[in-house]
């Protein structure tokens, strides 16, 4: 390195020299002394050894210099930021390779090209403008647009520009810092589109700090709960709570959030306003890039609707339709829980059974819209007169039952007396006329003997029998002992009365309409079997059956009843003609009666009635229990042109597949599941089903209990064939209904 001192040695030496090479000391040389030309000499080499070394030193200099550049030059292309610099026509003169391999080109493709033939066409405008204010004010502008690959890929860039050179009236060129923001635009759009998301989300969100305090909520949760963002800040959830919450339920929450988990349940909350809403809740962490939790989000959604409809069909299987009391299902279920404590001992109970008295008169006089209006209001006289923990339901028609809990007999007989006070003291009033009632009240202690619900109503419904026998409009207790003497003797009366009834013509037949729903059919009728009982009154089918057939008197009955149906028909052939079919109903144990089936064939026969006209009816219940007697029977007169019905169809839910093998014609749907089938959608469904496999399976369905115009509207919209009930005609004596 070349040295201030060494610096000054040359240049005197190199003044000496320059004295010495003057064009007059040159020519001086031969008169100079040897020793003056010895020192000139020595002049010469001392100067041109300095030369050497100074030519050598500019020679390291340079070479310091040459090296220097390349390793800016290194660094400059090894930079994480695109660089580049153009002129001011904005024609590219210098890039790093950063820039060339973000746009995917080489270096050299770049240069002395337009920086905007690498801009998204829709972004080029926003370059220009953002040159134009550099240049205007000199100073550093940035912006944010599209830059395109050679494959016409877009990816995001900042752009940072500035002046190239100093800055007096305008810039000569530019130099610009390109950063690659695709990632970060990328998370800011996706940023965006959850905010959206969450703003216009369906549910309520609420973010919390730590310990509660909510620090964000959506527009939802002001519409669910009436807090807006000003009054929810700051607070916490806390404000929708009015201490009906376990805390149990909090703890559980707290504890299984804080430990990392999603915690899912359900809050009764309160609205602003005060009115209450449930909420189902989901709430857990949110954690930041080290994985720790920092806030909780929660996601509530409203299902008040679900909980009111769910209620709705709580209530709605397990009350009845028409007076809201508990229905018989409930009652049932109530009564065998009873049942249960008292095998175990530990309670006492009792079961109070009462059936209206005079209720058909009502029915007969007003009709029987009249009669389910004295229902509705008497079940709501009685619901106001037993005591607040006893189950009031209405069993069946005009029956009522009581689940008396906790109490004595005795106890019971007082709860008793006083509902039939209540019966004896109600007056009913339907068109300015005024109708009073009565009832026959059975009761029975629920004790350990007694192990189901069947057995406790067979003994409270004879009390009730024993109570209407002697003397109406009382209260009988049943008591064990006598159970089987009150049955002996109720037995035998009724044996006497049908051996009168088949040799006096003391039987008669009803006949009630069956009408077709989608008009395609002619109407059709069903016989229906009724005895004369004392005073006129006549006693219906399932009072004297079951004892017909206990003492072997039902086979005599269904002859009877065939040879009068044949009679009527053969006398009545345009009533007859007018017909889609008439049907008859037999009892089960007429399919292993070979002399009925005799006496079927012979009377057709002899009447010549069209056998294509009679529908016989068999119940479900009793071809199921004589599946192959019921196959024979059913094929033989199937063969003889007749046609059937399989009665009561639904009371064997799960012997859908013996349909296959059974020829019958129609499927009647059991009338218990028809005429709460407005209400009960349970029963819609069965209902709905069974008219469903009847109609694959190539039957005609028939609705049974049809008791009113709603029920009969939902029928025909299910796509039931026919329809029979109270509601389309009430039974008459067939000889009326020739009349009318």
């Amino acid at each position: 390195m070349v040295t201030k001192k060494s610096m000054s040695s040359d240049s005197l030496r190199s003044n000496s020299v320059k004295k010495l090479v003057k064009p007059g000391v040159i020519k001086n040389l031969d008169k100079m002394t040897p020793d003056e030309i010895r020192g000139l000499i020595t002049e010469f080499e001392a100067y041109q050894s300095d030369l050497e070394m100074r030519n050598q030193a500019l020679l390291d200099s340079n070479a310091d210099l040459m090296d220097k550049p390349d390793n800016y030059s290194g660094l400059f292309d090894q930079a994480s930021l695109g660089y580049l610099t153009t002129d001011k026509n904005g024609f590219m003169v210098e890039s790093n390779l950063t820039l060339a391999g973000m746009l995917g080109v080489s270096r050299a493709h770049l240069i002395n090209h337009l920086l905007t033939d690498f801009i998204a066409q829709e972004d080029r405008e926003k370059y220009r403008l953002n040159l134009r204010k550099v240049n205007e004010t000199g100073e550093a502008q940035s912006c944010e647009l599209r830059m395109l690959n050679p494959a016409g890929n877009a990816f995001w860039v900042k752009l940072d520009n500035a002046c190239a050179e100093g800055f007096e009236a305008g810039c000569e060129g530019f130099r610009t810092l390109i950063s690659d923001i695709s990632k970060s635009k990328q998370v800011e759009q996706d940023l965006k589109k959850i905010s959206k998301a969450v703003e216009s989300s369906s549910s309520a969100v609420i973010i919390t700090d730590l310990e509660g305090v909510i620090e964000y909520i959506n527009p939802k949760f002001t519409e669910l709960t009436g807090y807006t963002r000003e009054e929810a800040m700051g607070q916490t959830p806390g404000i929708l709570g009015f201490g009906e919450t376990p805390e149990e339920l909090y703890a559980d929450m707290w504890k299984t959030i804080t430990s990392g988990n999603e915690w899912i349940g359900e809050f009764h909350n309160r609205r602003k306003d005060g009115s209450l809403y449930w909420a189902r809740n989901s709430v857990s962490g949110v954690r930041d890039e080290q994985g720790k939790i920092t806030h909780y989000i929660g996601i509530q959604q409203n299902v008040t609707h679900d909980y009111e409809l769910k209620k709705q069909l709580s209530f709605q299987s397990s009350h009845d339709a028409l007076t809201g009391l508990t229905n018989r299902r409930e009652f049932i279920r109530r009564c065998e829980r009873l049942l249960s404590n008292s095998q175990q001992g530990k309670h006492e109970h009792a079961l109070c059974f009462m059936v209206l008295d005079r209720f058909e008169q009502i029915n007969e006089n007003c009709g029987h819209v009249a009669g389910y209006e004295l229902l509705r209001q008497l079940g709501q006289v009685l619901q106001n007169t037993v005591r607040h923990r006893d189950t009031l339901a209405r069993l069946n028609g005009d029956e009522f039952g009581v689940l008396i809990a906790h109490c004595s007999l005795d106890q019971a007989h007082r709860v008793a007396t006083e509902l039939l006070q209540a019966v004896n003291d109600y007056e009913f009033f339907w068109e300015e006329k005024s109708f009073r009632v009565g009832a026959n009240v059975g009761l029975v202690a629920i004790t350990s003997p007694i192990s189901n619900f069947t057995d406790l109503l067979k003994q409270a419904d004879t009390a009730c029998y024993m109570a209407r026998e002697t003397g109406r409009n009382r209260i009988h207790v049943h008591h064990i002992e006598n159970t089987e003497l009150i049955q002996r003797q109720s037995e035998s009366k009724y044996v006497s009365r049908i051996n009168e009834a088949l040799d006096a013509q003391g039987f008669c037949l009803y006949a009630q309409s069956i009408v077709s729903l989608n008009e395609s059919h002619d109407q059709s009728v069903e016989l229906l079997l009724r005895m004369q009982g004392e005073n006129e009154k006549l006693i219906s089918p399932g009072v004297f059956l079951p004892v017909a057939s206990r003492y072997n008197l039902i086979e005599k009955v269904d002859a009877w009843v065939i040879s009068k149906a044949m009679d009527l028909l053969a006398e009545n052939q345009a009533f007859l003609d007018r017909c889609e079919y008439v049907s008859v109903n037999l009892t089960g144990d007429s399919l292993n009666n070979d002399h009925l089936l005799d006496l079927i064939v012979t009377r057709l026969n002899d009447t010549g009635i069209d056998p294509g006209k009679l529908c016989l009816e068999l119940s479900e219940m009793a071809v199921i229990s004589n599946l192959n007697s019921a196959i024979r029977f059913i094929t033989i007169l199937k063969d003889v042109g007749c046609q059937f019905a399989l009665d009561d169809f639904g009371r064997g839910l799960s012997s859908f597949g013996y349909l296959k093998t059974l020829p019958v014609d129609y499927l009647k749907i059991n009338g218990a599941f028809v005429k709460d089938i407005v209400d009960d959608p349970i029963n819609l469904a069965l209902v709905k089903s069974i008219n469903e496999i009847g109609q694959v399976m190539g039957f005609q369905t028939i609705a049974e209990h049809v008791e009113n115009d709603e029920i009969l509207k939902t029928v025909r919209e299910i796509g039931i064939n026919f329809a029979q009930g109270y509601g389309i005609h009430d039974p008459q004596a067939f000889e009326q209904l020739l009349i009318g």
